[in-house]
């Protein structure tokens, strides 16, 4: 995500809690978890009667109500915040002890008529996360594409360069795959082994779309990159034994189904040193560091243009106030072959609208409905059109 919508998201969150009578300070970067979240926040109650204590108690149950609602930025879209605040409202804003793991009050001072605390809190995500997914706010995210590097390497004093689908296997990953390995990994994107093969697979160096292409789609990948580093000295001296060498690096990517190329990108990288070969690397890994960051950017820019693409089946579902079988609704219908991604739209007191990402017609969607087993309901299908169905979940 970018910093734009990072800030953005903040700032949206802030006016909820504003309208609440919150104030709110930015997100803590002290000691977060895999299940946990800490934020510091401000917050104020208002002085009647010069009852300060009062005041200040309900400054801290503030402080507390802001504390999960920035929590809730990393687990649900700002807009669905807003969708479904009065939802949000009831089901977290009015029972955040049960997603607070502690608090302390850092300081506090007190004005004319108003008791300001700033505090530390640390709020259980992994309980907001599942209130969020028992109310049926899930949004359901498409799995990352797996990908599968090519890049063969020309190191300094080398003649010719190494690769590993060559007439040998070749275990050492190039310095560029390093640089560009890590910033994928940083990206989420998951990155196909070759640590399974046992035989080489004796293909020429200059590899053609094709046979990266099938070598991919065998390695179950969704995307290859295919591509050629080189290290070069530079004329820059400083003190007679310090140079700087040059990491050039150049790749494409292709996506495996279609075989359309999604990214081409070269890149130079420049590094210093007295050792040769452990700078000559350096430069290296910079470059395909360089390489994969704007990649990365590519992939993502072409995967969000294919997801607009994808159409869509918006399903009204009648009989959500029974949060279970809801839940289990969606589960099941995220199994269907074909669909990519569920929304919610709208949710009301005993229905909800979703949007389904689906490659095919409302018609099939249904068919594929129907097949399927459901264990404490049925599903009555009501309305079926090319764009739009209409399902009641019927309790058995």
């Amino acid at each position: 995500m970018s910093v734009f919508h990072n800030r953005a998201g903040k700032f949206i969150v802030i006016l909820i809690c504003l309208s609440m009578g919150l104030i709110v300070a930015d997100i803590s970067l002290a000691e977060d978890t895999d299940t946990t979240k800490v934020v510091e926040v401000t917050a104020s109650g208002t002085i009647l009667k010069e009852q300060a204590d009062a005041a200040r108690q309900q400054a801290i149950a503030s402080g507390l109500v802001s504390a999960v609602a920035l929590a809730c930025v990393d687990l649900l879209p700002v807009e669905a915040q807003v969708e479904n605040f009065q939802m949000l409202n009831q089901n977290l804003y009015n029972q955040v002890d049960n997603f607070v793991q502690n608090y302390k009050v850092l300081t506090e001072f007190v004005t004319q008529n108003q008791y300001r605390v700033v505090m530390r809190v640390t709020v259980m995500l992994d309980r907001v996360e599942k209130q969020l997914s028992n109310s049926g706010v899930i949004f359901t995210q498409e799995e990352m594409p797996r990908i599968l590097i090519f890049m063969a390497e020309q190191k300094l004093e080398e003649e010719e360069p190494t690769y590993w689908w060559g007439e040998r296997l070749i275990f050492v990953v190039p310095s560029s795959e390093v640089g560009m390995a890590d910033v994928l990994r940083e990206k989420e994107f998951p990155l196909v082994a070759r640590s399974n093969l046992v035989e080489p697979l004796n293909y020429d160096l200059n590899l053609s779309t094709m046979e990266a292409i099938s070598i991919g789609k065998h390695l179950t990948a969704d995307i290859v990159i295919v591509g050629m580093s080189k290290a070069e000295t530079s004329s820059n001296v400083m003190s007679g034994t310090i140079k700087s060498y040059r990491g050039i690096a150049t790749a494409k990517a292709y996506r495996t189904d279609t075989g359309e190329i999604i990214g081409a990108v070269s890149r130079t990288a420049v590094a210093a040193g007295e050792d040769a070969d452990r700078t000559g690397r350096e430069a290296l890994a910079n470059a395909g560091a360089l390489t994969g960051e704007e990649l990365a950017k590519q992939i993502l820019a072409a995967r969000q243009k294919a997801a607009a693409m994808v159409p869509s089946v918006e399903i009204e579902v009648i009989g959500t106030g029974e949060l279970k079988n809801f839940v289990a609704f969606r589960k099941m219908l995220g199994t269907v072959p074909g669909v990519r991604g569920i929304n919610i739209k709208e949710i009301k007191p005993n229905a909800s609208i979703i949007a389904v990402e689906y490659n095919d017609t409302g018609e099939t969607l249904a068919e594929a409905l129907m097949l399927k087993t459901y264990d404490s309901f049925g599903i009555d299908i009501y309305e079926v059109s090319p764009e739009r169905l209409g399902i009641e979940l019927m309790p058995d």
